[in-house]
This record gives C-alpha cells, structure tokens and sequence, in this order.
C-alpha cells in the first residue's frame, strides 16, 4: 500500500474519531470508538481510541468489545456495496448479539461503553457526518425529572439565557466550545431524566429519518416549529432506562436573538 494514501486514510480515521470525541465530551461522558475503512484492495485501516472526557485510570472491556463489533463487520466487507449495515448481523454465529457498530460506503464505526441502544446511536451520528451530510452541534440539552434539580443545576453553571418554552422553562448555558448545554423542566411532564444532542445540518429531516429507520421508529416532527426551533427529535431508549435523544434543525440560531 502507498505511504501517502495510507497517512491519508489514517488521518480521515482520526478526524471521523474526533466528531465522536467531541459529542461524548460535550455530554460530559466518554465511550470507546473505533473507525475502519477499506482501501482499493479491500484492506482494512483502523484506528481506536477512547473519546469525550476518559477518566486516568479507566479500566474498561470496552476496547475488546469495539473492535469485536467492528471484527463482525469487516469480516463480511459490511457496507462496501452502499448499503447500511449495523450489528448484530442475522446469521452470524460468531456475531456477539450486541448494538454498536454500522457501515456504510467502506466506512465501519464501533462503539461501546453506552447501553447497546445507545452506542449504536454514537456510531449512526458518528457515520452519517462523514458518509452523508455535516453535522454542526448547537446544543447538548438536559431534562430533569423536577424543579428543584433544574434550579439546581442552573446554580452551578452561573448566568444563563432564560428562554422559557410554551410548555416547559428552559435555560440555555454558552460553553468554552462552538455550541449550547441547555436545561429543560416540564411542569406538565414528562417527568424523566433524558439527554439530547441538537445539531444543525442541510438535510434535518433526512438525519432524523436515517436515524429512526436504524431503530424501527419514525422520528416525531414538530408541526408548530418556529425558525429558532429543531424540526424534530428521536428518542432512543435503552434497557437500562437510559434516555437519549436527536433534535435537528435547518439553520444556526445565536441563543437569544429573535
């Protein structure tokens, strides 16, 4: 193989890694990814690493259980015909029976550490802005089950931009990033814990689309969206009772402006 086209390939790999990395690390959290591609030969070039905010002295099986994932895919050349594939793949005996990797176009994304159901999440994201359209974060919302949480959690992060919604309050937080942690209450529910990532993109509805056909779903579009509002959202729920979710809109809206 060329040095060059391999250096190249390399540093696509880590720059696909480096998306990822920035989501984990805007939800404050951390998951084990791993990026492969095929070459014109159909030779593999990896490359895996942890991604978001990784604790010194983590000790994880998730390294093992990425590149299992990611194993499951190369093997059968997944995704190289243009079509999406994502683990667990039907008829596998060797598969592992977990969520978390997809390929599409030669490009394979694995993850792991998350609820299965969210680390298929991650890899689909991770994918899609490289395979399809760019993906730009607006924002990393959080929803909390009552008001004493949420008056809670505003305390801690200084003065922010109050911008309450018809049916819920919510603040929103500038970061030392290029986008917005927000805070949300319903007073009228839903009562649970969920998490968000909110980006803007060319294609809103496609992303959501693409998103909630990997889970059997159909994403939920908002009928009454303003020009400041996601044109929709798809919430992922995991086994464990986890909650998190997909918001997407046409255009960057600066928090605060009309």
């Amino acid at each position: 193989m060329d040095a060059h086209y391999l250096e190249v390939l390399v540093l696509i790999a880590r720059d696909v890694h480096g998306f990822a990395s920035k989501l984990c690390s805007a939800m404050e959290t951390y998951a084990y990814v791993a990026v492969a591609s095929f070459d014109q030969a159909q030779n593999v070039i990896s490359y895996g690493n942890w991604a978001g905010n990784v604790p010194n002295d983590i000790v994880s099986r998730a390294p093992h259980a990425a590149y299992g994932k990611l194993g499951e895919l190369v093997l059968q050349r997944a995704g190289i015909d243009g079509k999406l594939i994502m683990t667990p793949t039907a008829g596998n005996d060797l598969s592992f029976h977990w969520m978390g990797a997809v390929a599409q176009n030669g490009f394979i994304i694995a993850v792991s550490k998350w609820a299965q159901e969210h680390d298929r999440l991650l890899a689909l994201l991770t994918l899609y802005n490289y395979v399809h359209h760019t993906l730009k974060l607006h924002h990393v919302g959080y929803r909390f089950p009552n008001r004493k949480e949420y008056v809670i959690a505003n305390s801690r992060f200084g003065n922010g931009i109050r911008l309450d919604a018809v049916d819920h309050m919510r603040t929103y937080f500038p970061t030392e990033g290029d986008y917005y942690r927000e805070h949300q209450w319903f007073p009228e529910g839903p009562y649970d814990e969920a998490r968000h990532w909110d980006f803007v993109t060319d294609e809103p509805e496609d992303l959501l689309n693409f998103l909630a056909a990997a889970y059997g779903q159909s994403p939920v579009f908002f009928d009454d969206a303003g020009k400041n509002d996601p044109v929709g959202v798809v919430w992922v729920n995991a086994e464990d009772g986890t909650k998190l979710g997909v918001m997407a809109r046409k255009t960057w809206w600066k928090v605060g402006e009309i």
